[in-house]
């Protein structure tokens, strides 16, 4: 159990039950429900009991437990590692700081209620000076945009928090009916400009289709920077009306001419 304080503890029991409408049995003394999540192999993180299930992640068995184990040890090629995690979701990226406290994270989710917990996630192991958290959609201009978030059956009023993961900018195909919400967007170079990142080795996308403009927001920044770039090419793109094959066609554009596949619909690029 991780301590906060009364203030803190009342502002997200009220952000929790104004999105999701949940009880998460706050304890009366201040104290957040936790437990352990798998980053990968014998490698755990404190995190919120309701992060389980939230995207898929926090279990040896799933697949990104590979692709979190294979950033690891790439991250660990760099003396003073600088990732950038797009579509963070609750943290099972963002957190590998408590494994290897020399990386520096930047991680970007703009559901509410996800970065709610992600925000506790990065607290519960003590991150904060190394995870610096955005609440945002990362995309190729700025602005804002409409997150179709999957409701709960045909009830567009509640949101089926079991497959927020699935929640897209996009128009949705692996769900029927959604609540919508807007949200703030951003170019990621825009972002690199105000927060003046010198530099970034390594950049994970995951989200859920909108990869290709992600990428054309951060032109700038790949272009002089060439980081080695862990992303989702699914057929999740369909959402956005393109195909998956675009990505890796723009990044050779680019100079990208390396390219292996980590776990299915997931790929590591990088220019020599």
């Amino acid at each position: 159990m991780k301590n906060i304080t009364t203030d803190e503890r009342k502002i997200m029991k009220l952000r929790f039950k104004t999105w999701i409408e949940l009880d998460f049995n706050w304890a009366p003394n201040g104290t957040i429900p936790c437990t352990k999540g798998c980053l990968f192999d014998d490698f755990f993180a404190n995190i919120h009991t309701e992060s389980v299930g939230q995207g898929g992640s926090w279990e040896k068995s799933v697949a990104d437990a590979d692709e979190i184990k294979f950033l690891y040890e790439k991250l660990g090629e760099f003396e003073s590692p600088v990732m950038l995690d797009i579509g963070a979701n609750t943290g099972s990226f963002c957190l590998l700081p408590s494994v290897n406290p020399k990386i520096k994270c930047y991680a970007f989710e703009p559901t509410p209620w996800i970065f709610d917990l992600l925000k506790i996630n990065v607290s519960l192991n003590d991150l904060q000076d190394q995870v610096e958290l955005f609440q945002i959609a990362l995309t190729e201009k700025n602005g804002t945009a409409i997150l179709k978030c999957p409701a709960e059956g045909d009830n567009k009023g509640h949101i089926n928090i079991c497959n927020s993961g699935l929640s897209c900018l996009g128009e949705p195909m692996r769900f029927d009916s959604w609540v919508e919400i807007e949200v703030p967007t951003r170019t990621l170079d825009g972002i690199v400009a105000d927060k003046d990142i010198k530099h970034v080795d390594i950049m994970k996308i995951d989200v859920e289709g909108c990869e290709l403009f992600v990428l054309k927001g951060a032109e700038k920044l790949i272009k002089e920077q060439h980081p080695g770039i862990l992303i989702d090419a699914t057929d999740n793109t369909q959402q956005f009306s393109y195909d998956k094959a675009d990505i890796s066609e723009l990044l050779q554009s680019w100079g990208y001419e390396n390219k292996v596949e980590v776990v299915k619909g997931s790929y590591y690029l990088w220019s020599d």
